[in-house]
């Protein structure tokens, strides 16, 4: 069952996260790094800066637990129901006064309270209060059994319990806190196989367990050993206040099912299952999860953090591992597919919005929103590293990720408005039908695309380039902030609009010409700020005209890396000037200076020095001039260059004929804009992104007339082995594709 975005509560949810950021951000965390995003970057204006050592402060980073920060989240305005969330005396209450004493010893027990009893290794607390327990129960449990309202706090003394058939502590009714006693190790132990309890249909499924609300607090451990599923699981509210945790479990290590908030604390979690998860799916205002402070590593053969709703992390160190790491990663198809890239029906997330929890192997996985406003998570995933069927919003912390397959994956929408985010490795970096750029600092690394702007995770259009049948309701904005890219797939991906206002967007690109270091569906407009692609010329793709100026570079060889695109105005002043990390025979630049009518100067080679970022110099660089491409004048048009100097127009591969749409996966021929006037430049490619208009609407020819063909000749299959239609092709009357494609 998938729950639907659009409860009351998620607009609670991410309300109170604006209200997080903006109230208390400054507070927790001192003043954050700018990261460009007060204004819009200029010319030569960078965001961050190139060493190792970019940081944002995290509540935690002092290395002091505190067990509710001054500063908390108001809990009333996170969920709509503040009786299930709010942080009482009870959840950080540490006292052992008017204590009863229960002293377990081996296969039996004392305590003088007549609220205690006692059945050989069976021991059953049946009234509220305080009870400080120490000692050793072999083979037994502790009970709670009394009315749900009643609150019961229990002081764990160096104790140590193991149950071969059930759980070590069972709370059958009652509000349970559980302190560690400071300098004291507590250990509980259940069996590999249980028994189903007195009054219960199945057996109890942790080591833990409590029916009702559970809190545990305090500075000393607590062992948990679960052979039989879960480690610690409530059924309603389960909150981490402090103290240091152990946990190994066959199924699960943490389970609150209404909600986990982890506050404070310490500890590692190793699961077969998922490492701490909210699992409600079927009560309103349940299946949260909220990380505010402490500090855990997670090793998980399933998911690491799941919500069934949603999430927010304001704090903390998380270190996540799931499915082994990254490199059990679930293998891709990275065959070049029909006419030009990519796989024909390839589906690039492993599991979506309907995957099970043996298929899942997500770092954090939410099914409706997630919130990062601070905290420092590390992650290395066999899957998607961050995943929501909703959406993600950043706005804060520090990300250092490492996926088998998306780095970060939503269904709907990703927003990174601030945060230092660094995919160090993924299948794709961002994927999200809407992805959006206001801030932050941003790189990542990507074997298939950098950023994909899709409306769906299965889609045709992923094997046929941008657009192939229609031009989706997907885009890719960036308003300020600093994003850089690698990919050896597409670098910027939409199969809709991309729009850049503002900000740095740098792509080091493909450097295979079946994939492009810009990739559009219909539009790329370019109004402000720095957008700077690199790679293969034979998909190669420009902004649309009318926009802020940008110059188009096409060699007639593969570069080497390192090789610098410089402009520089008449008096040598360096506008933008780049060095791609991989070889490249296509760079586009648009930056603020590309100004209609302006003189400038595009130079190739030469020596660069200052400080830059992935290769993008600012415009305090020193510049040594190498070999002048051109002198000209700025056309909003567009500005294309060879190495002989200006051309007519676009300069690339089949990639530009067509521009945006229709047989993307081609190269382009079919949906494209322009007048088709057939007016080539002397490389033989169509000006400013028009497609050829073919005699007697003919199909478009290879080179020696030949048809592409796909792996060990096969053509490729439709589901229900159909085959692909085109625009406007008429399945059953037969009309070619070509034919009425005005």
């Amino acid at each position: 069952m998938m729950k639907k975005y659009g409860k009351k509560c998620i607009i609670s949810l991410l309300t109170a996260a604006m209200l997080f950021c903006t109230a208390c951000g400054k507070e927790k965390e001192g003043d954050k790094q700018n990261n460009g995003a007060a204004e819009n970057v200029g010319a030569g204006d960078v965001v961050g800066n190139n060493s190792e050592g970019d940081t944002n402060k995290t509540q935690s980073e002092t290395g002091k637990e505190e067990a509710v920060s001054e500063n908390a989240l108001d809990f009333t305005d996170f969920y709509v129901s503040a009786d299930m969330i709010s942080v009482n005396a009870r959840d950080t209450n540490t006292s052992s006064e008017n204590a009863v004493s229960i002293v377990l010893s081996g296969t039996d027990a004392k305590s003088d309270s007549s609220a205690v009893k006692i059945s050989g290794t069976t021991v059953t607390i049946t009234a509220a209060g305080t009870y400080l327990v120490s000692g050793t129960l072999t083979d037994g449990e502790l009970v709670i059994d009394t009315e749900k309202e009643n609150e019961v706090h229990l002081i764990f003394d160096g104790v140590n319990i193991t149950n071969a058939d059930g759980p070590a502590v069972y709370a059958k009714h009652g509000l349970i806190t559980i302190t560690l006693k400071d300098g004291t190790t507590s250990t509980l132990t259940d069996g590999a196989e249980a028994t189903i309890p007195e009054g219960e249909t199945e057996p109890v499924g942790a080591c833990l367990y409590s029916k009702d609300d559970l809190s545990l607090n305090g500075e000393g451990t607590l062992v948990v050993q679960a052979k039989y599923k879960d480690g610690i699981n409530c059924k309603d509210v389960l909150k981490l206040v402090s103290g240091h945790y152990e946990i190994t479990a066959a199924d699960d290590g943490i389970v609150g099912k209404d909600a986990v908030w982890v506050l404070g604390g310490t500890g590692s979690i190793t699961a077969g299952g998922d490492g701490i998860k909210s699992t409600n799916v079927e009560k309103e205002e349940s299946g949260y999860l909220y990380v505010e402070n402490g500090s855990y590593t997670l090793v998980a053969g399933a998911d690491g953090l799941q919500a069934d709703s949603s999430m927010l992390i304001a704090g903390g160190n998380l270190n996540v591992t799931t499915g082994g790491g990254s490199q059990n990663a679930a293998p891709h198809s990275e065959s070049m597919g029909f006419w030009g890239r990519g796989d024909w029906y390839n589906d690039s997330d492993t599991d979506d919005a309907t995957d099970d929890a043996s298929g899942s192997m997500k770092g954090i996985k939410v099914d409706a929103n997630l919130v990062i406003t601070g905290g420092t998570i590390v992650a290395d995933c066999a899957d998607d590293t961050l995943h929501s069927n909703g959406t993600i919003t950043l706005q804060g912390g520090m990300l250092t990720l490492t996926a088998g397959d998306d780095g970060i994956h939503a269904e709907e929408a990703v927003t990174i408005d601030d945060g230092t985010i660094t995919i160090i490795k993924s299948y794709e970096g961002i994927e999200a039908r809407v992805i959006t750029i206001n801030g932050g600092t941003t790189r990542l690394t990507a074997s298939d695309d950098g950023v994909n702007a899709t409306a769906g995770s299965t889609s045709m259009n992923q094997g046929m380039g941008g657009g192939m049948f229609d031009v989706q309701d997907a885009t890719f904005i960036v308003t300020n902030g600093y994003i850089y890219m690698n990919a050896d797939g597409d670098g910027l991906d939409s199969n809709g609009t991309v729009s850049i206002s503002g900000g740095v967007c740098i792509v080091d690109g493909p450097t295979n010409g079946g994939n492009g270091a810009l990739d559009y569906g219909s539009t790329c407009e370019v109004t402000g700020g720095v957008l700077i692609a690199a790679g293969a010329s034979g998909m190669a793709m420009n902004p649309t005209a009318g926009g802020q100026g940008f110059a188009s570079m096409t060699y007639s060889s593969m570069q080497t890396a390192g090789n610098a695109l410089v402009l520089t105005d008449t008096n040598g002043k360096v506008i933008a000037a780049y060095t791609p990390a991989k070889s490249f025979s296509h760079v586009v630049i648009s930056a603020p200076g590309l100004t209609e009518g302006t003189t400038l100067r595009l130079y190739t080679g030469g020596t660069l020095l200052g400080t830059n970022q992935e290769g993008y110099y600012q415009s305090d660089a020193t510049y040594t001039a190498g070999t002048l491409i051109a002198e000209f004048a700025v056309s909003g048009t567009g500005n294309y260059f060879n190495e002989n100097g200006v051309t007519t127009g676009n300069s690339g591969g089949f990639g530009n004929i067509g521009g945006g749409g229709g047989m993307g996966g081609m190269g382009g021929f079919g949906g494209g804009r322009g007048d088709k006037k057939n007016q080539w430049n002397q490389n033989g490619e169509m000006p400013n992104g028009e497609r050829p208009e073919m005699p007697n609407g003919e199909m478009p020819q290879m080179p020696n007339g030949e048809m592409p063909q796909m792996p060990n000749g096969e053509m490729p299959q439709m589901p229900n082995g159909e085959m692909p239609q085109m625009p406007g092709a008429d399945a059953e009357n037969g009309t070619a594709f070509g034919e009425n494609q005005a």
